[in-house]
């Protein structure tokens, strides 16, 4: 569990580690942060920490460390000096394929020094919302990997707020779904579901497979081998008839806050209700009927 200070008594500073069947703190696993720890990802004998945070321990570990899953040690790692130290990151999500050869880290992509929303300074180079590093080299040797998430490039300023706010992975580590939330603004990921495909992650020119519009807010993502599903504050999806592309919000009347909307329903062609969760087809993008 992260973001807790204190657990059974004990203070336990960003992350602490529980006994599945007893919820009793496990005192064998001792890792603080300096800041906030936001997510994990288990492999093998590794568990990745993702958030915002200077320090893991007493070792500099920019918002991502790798550390011991029994003991919470620091483990070595170059990944962490991928990312600036900057306190508008923030690590959101992280997932690791089945086989344990790459790491993917989903950025809540705050202003970054570039003055470009939505863009991180990963390696020297600007990444949007997605980043993938090579774990095959071993701890301390990650590489990053080419992909950088092309299409989430913004004009300066023109979308201040669209931010990645959850990520999930296929059962079969193939591709990830992230899910974005853009306050106002009008641009292409704002307000979407969005799959990609790891076969791309050596492509940095990658683009997504598909785009699915929920006119509001994403927050959460979960995927099965049947479905994905996405859950916010939305009331409206792409429906299993909707043209390609489907239209971009053009302002916010597809809200579910604007008063005509439960009472009238869908505004465009192919648009369907689907009040807070949807349903998406894996391989197609749209709502399942």
């Amino acid at each position: 569990m992260c973001g807790r200070n204190t657990v059974d008594g004990v203070t336990s500073k960003g992350v602490a580690k529980l006994d599945a069947v007893t919820g009793a703190r496990d005192t064998s696993f001792a890792l603080q942060v300096a800041g906030k720890a936001a997510s994990f990802a288990l492999d093998g004998d590794t568990l990745w920490v993702g958030g915002s945070f200077s320090f893991a321990d007493v070792f500099r570990r920019g918002n991502i460390a790798s550390v011991d899953r029994t003991t919470g040690q620091v483990l070595p790692s170059t990944v962490w000096a991928a990312f600036p130290d900057s306190p508008t990151q923030v690590i959101k999500d992280l997932r690791v394929t089945p086989d344990g050869s790459t790491l993917v880290v989903a950025g809540a992509n705050t202003q970054a020094g570039t003055q470009i929303s939505g863009t991180q300074l990963v390696g020297g180079e600007p990444h949007f919302g997605i980043t993938m590093f090579d774990l095959t080299p071993g701890l301390g040797d990650e590489t990053l990997l080419p992909f950088h998430g092309a299409t989430y490039s913004l004009t300066p300023g023109s979308a201040r707020n669209i931010l990645v706010q959850d990520m999930e992975m296929s059962p079969d580590g193939s591709y990830v779904v992230t899910g974005h939330t853009g306050g106002d603004t009008r641009d292409a990921f704002n307000d979407t579901v969005a799959r990609f495909d790891l076969t791309q992650k050596n492509d940095p020119a990658a683009t997504e497979t598909w785009k699915h519009r929920t006119f509001d807010s994403v927050y959460s993502i979960a995927i099965t081998d049947a479905a994905v599903y996405a859950g916010g504050h939305f009331c409206f999806g792409a429906g299993p008839d909707a043209p390609s592309p489907f239209p971009a919000r053009e302002n916010r009347d597809q809200s579910c806050f604007a008063p005509p909307n439960r009472a009238n329903g869908a505004k465009y062609a192919g648009q369907v209700v689907r009040n807070q969760l949807v349903a998406i087809e894996p391989d197609t993008g749209l709502a399942i009927a």
